[in-house]
């Protein structure tokens, strides 16, 4: 009698599991990745679109193959961009503290200002400034609008040049302003007697429209003019020769 014998029969290979969901990337390592906590191997083939756009909390859109002990491996990861918050309008006003090129210190905050941005009348350290800006998403204020308001309060005294750079001279412990306006007559030297024309300052100090040389040495007596009182203490004061302001911070 033949022998029969019965021949088992072929295992049929797994099934390729293919996955796709959307998630928020929790970790990312070199070969894998947890997406809303899931974690998913990336291989040699694993293709990634938008990569630079990859990070914590990065959108993702998953294409992956799942085994039979339920790990996945990425086929494809898509990174969506981040969008990008809206700037938000901030408003406040303040002393000039800093101008320079392309950036400018208005009541402690930095301000950058742009070609776009709108100047109402010639800027001044010292002076009071009305700024609306942008605070943008990175926590950067960028100027819109700066409208400076010019003193109008007029100021004439004299004494003895006591210190000097190219904007700023003390003046019988006044501290006066020099800009591409102020014209300077005669030769100035320390202890030289000048008399000073020019407007007073939110911060104390003169605005110099006029400085006359009078002569090279000789001690004035200290004028008692209660303005010029004022500004040779807020010169003098620890709080760097400025009043202390309130800052409105509004929306617009």
């Amino acid at each position: 009698t033949p022998t029969v014998t019965a021949i088992p029969p072929t295992p049929v290979p797994p099934r390729e599991v293919k996955v796709k969901f959307q998630g928020s990337i929790d970790a990312m390592g070199t070969d894998s990745w947890t997406v809303d906590g899931r974690p998913v191997r990336l291989t040699a083939e694993t293709r990634i679109d938008g990569r630079q756009h990859a990070g914590i909390g990065a959108g993702v859109t998953v294409v992956a193959v799942r085994a039979e002990d339920g790990s996945l491996s990425a086929v494809e990861i898509t990174v969506q961009p981040r969008s990008q918050p809206s700037a938000q309008p901030f408003e406040f006003q303040g002393l000039i503290e800093q101008i320079g090129a392309g950036q400018w210190v208005v009541g402690g905050h930095v301000l950058l200002v742009g070609p776009d941005t709108r100047i109402e009348n010639q800027p001044v350290q010292g002076m009071l400034a009305e700024v609306k800006a942008l605070r943008r998403g990175d926590g950067t204020l960028l100027a819109v609008h700066i409208l400076v308001h010019v003193p109008s309060e007029r100021i004439q005294f004299e004494g003895q040049i006591q210190s000097m750079t190219a904007d700023y001279w003390v003046v019988d412990e006044i501290g006066v302003r020099l800009n591409a306006e102020t014209q300077v007559s005669g030769q100035p030297a320390i202890n030289a007697v000048v008399e000073v024309d020019g407007l007073l300052l939110p911060d104390g100090a003169v605005l110099a429209r006029s400085i006359v040389v009078q002569a090279p040495t000789g001690r004035l007596e200290s004028s008692t003019d209660p303005v010029l009182v004022a500004a040779r203490e807020s010169l003098s004061s620890t709080d760097a020769a400025a009043p202390t302001l309130g800052k409105a911070e509004t929306t617009w």
